[in-house]
């Protein structure tokens, strides 16, 4: 009986761990705070994530990271030196472009990476800094789905 009464609690842990699994999925597809909301930059990761501050209430501030929408920079961690290098230039030119520390954010929604928002993200002064990336060739246009690599299997930088 005791066994019987453990395979049962083990499946409805199991069914209740799916089903907020489930939840979470489908609040990560509707939840969206249209913004915008203007947030203090701690600290730049890389080309396209940072890690804000922003004020939801009185006296209630909260630190997270923002995947940048709407682009994709090279990685700082890459196998491939040229990609470590220009991942570096893409970092460089978003603390560049957030100099005053201050960013305004929209659309925000939970990201497929847990614990990370994706959100459109301008300047103060209203520069899109996806587009921005993008025309310095420091980014590419990336949507979800596959994203391609940026070196070829030679180690040779491919934008």
């Amino acid at each position: 009986m005791k066994r019987f009464q453990s395979y049962v609690c083990a499946i409805c842990l199991l069914l209740a761990g799916f089903s907020a699994q489930a939840r979470a999925r489908a609040l990560g597809r509707r939840d969206v705070i249209k913004g915008p909301m203007t947030v203090r930059v701690i600290r730049v990761i890389d080309g396209d994530t940072v890690v804000v501050r922003a004020h939801v209430w009185i006296g209630q501030d909260i630190d997270t990271s923002v995947r940048l929408d709407g682009m994709d920079a090279p990685e700082m961690h890459a196998h491939c030196t040229s990609e470590r290098a220009m991942a570096q230039s893409a970092k460089n030119a978003v603390v560049g472009l957030l100099r005053n520390n201050r960013m305004v954010i929209s659309d925000i929604r939970l990201d497929k990476y847990a614990g990370r928002v994706l959100a459109h993200a301008e300047t103060t002064g209203g520069l899109d800094i996806g587009r921005t990336m993008i025309a310095k060739g420091l980014a590419r246009p990336y949507y979800g789905g596959h994203r391609g690599p940026w070196c070829t299997p030679e180690g040779v930088y491919n934008p």
